[in-house]
Protein backbone atom coordinates (compact mmCIF):
# COMPACT_ATOMS: atom_id res chain seq x y z
CA UNK A 1 0.00 0.00 0.00
CA UNK A 2 2.45 2.14 0.60
CA UNK A 3 4.08 2.21 -3.15
CA UNK A 4 0.17 3.94 -3.71
CA UNK A 5 0.33 6.46 -1.23
CA UNK A 6 4.04 7.56 -2.52
CA UNK A 7 2.43 7.33 -6.06
CA UNK A 8 -0.62 9.72 -4.93
CA UNK A 9 1.63 12.17 -3.44
CA UNK A 10 4.14 12.45 -6.51
CA UNK A 11 0.68 13.20 -8.03
CA UNK A 12 -0.13 15.81 -5.83
CA UNK A 13 3.03 17.30 -5.90
CA UNK A 14 3.08 17.61 -10.17
CA UNK A 15 -0.45 19.02 -10.27
CA UNK A 16 0.72 21.77 -7.83
CA UNK A 17 3.96 22.29 -10.33
CA UNK A 18 1.81 22.18 -13.12
CA UNK A 19 -0.51 25.39 -11.71
CA UNK A 20 2.44 26.89 -10.90
CA UNK A 21 4.01 26.94 -14.59
CA UNK A 22 0.30 28.02 -15.92
CA UNK A 23 0.31 30.80 -14.66
CA UNK A 24 3.82 31.35 -15.64
CA UNK A 25 3.66 29.67 -18.95
CA UNK A 26 0.56 29.41 -20.74
CA UNK A 27 1.27 27.36 -23.75
CA UNK A 28 0.76 23.70 -22.46
CA UNK A 29 2.52 22.41 -26.06
CA UNK A 30 6.19 23.93 -24.55
CA UNK A 31 8.46 21.81 -22.02
CA UNK A 32 8.25 21.50 -18.95
CA UNK A 33 4.83 22.28 -19.27
CA UNK A 34 3.94 19.68 -21.99
CA UNK A 35 4.83 16.47 -19.72
CA UNK A 36 2.93 18.16 -16.08
CA UNK A 37 -0.14 18.79 -19.01
CA UNK A 38 -0.05 15.10 -20.07
CA UNK A 39 -0.01 13.85 -16.07
CA UNK A 40 -2.34 15.68 -14.64
CA UNK A 41 -5.13 15.96 -17.66
CA UNK A 42 -6.60 13.04 -17.42
CA UNK A 43 -7.81 13.61 -13.94
CA UNK A 44 -8.48 17.15 -14.63
CA UNK A 45 -10.67 16.55 -18.10
CA UNK A 46 -13.38 15.06 -16.71
CA UNK A 47 -13.64 17.27 -13.71
CA UNK A 48 -13.23 20.85 -15.88
CA UNK A 49 -15.54 19.77 -18.12
CA UNK A 50 -18.24 18.90 -15.67
CA UNK A 51 -17.53 22.41 -14.10
CA UNK A 52 -17.97 23.90 -17.21
CA UNK A 53 -21.40 23.38 -17.95
CA UNK A 54 -22.18 23.46 -14.37
CA UNK A 55 -20.71 27.18 -13.97
CA UNK A 56 -19.41 28.37 -17.83
CA UNK A 57 -16.93 31.07 -18.22
CA UNK A 58 -15.51 30.68 -14.49
CA UNK A 59 -12.43 30.15 -12.70
CA UNK A 60 -11.37 26.33 -13.52
CA UNK A 61 -11.16 24.97 -9.96
CA UNK A 62 -10.48 21.26 -11.84
CA UNK A 63 -6.63 21.38 -10.14
CA UNK A 64 -8.12 22.01 -6.45
CA UNK A 65 -10.99 18.98 -6.92
CA UNK A 66 -8.26 16.93 -7.95
CA UNK A 67 -6.10 17.37 -5.29
CA UNK A 68 -9.03 17.16 -2.60
CA UNK A 69 -10.58 14.04 -3.96
CA UNK A 70 -6.74 12.70 -4.26
CA UNK A 71 -6.12 13.40 -0.58
CA UNK A 72 -9.29 11.73 0.52
CA UNK A 73 -8.04 8.68 -1.05
CA UNK A 74 -4.63 8.86 0.66
CA UNK A 75 -6.18 9.25 3.83
CA UNK A 76 -8.48 6.49 3.37
CA UNK A 77 -5.38 3.94 2.09
CA UNK A 78 -3.42 5.38 5.19
CA UNK A 79 -6.60 4.46 8.03
CA UNK A 80 -6.98 1.28 6.19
Amino acid sequence: MYPVILAIELYLVVVVVDVLLAWVQEDAERSPRRFTDLVTEPLQWPIRSIWARLAPGRLDVSPIVVVFLLGVVRVALVRA
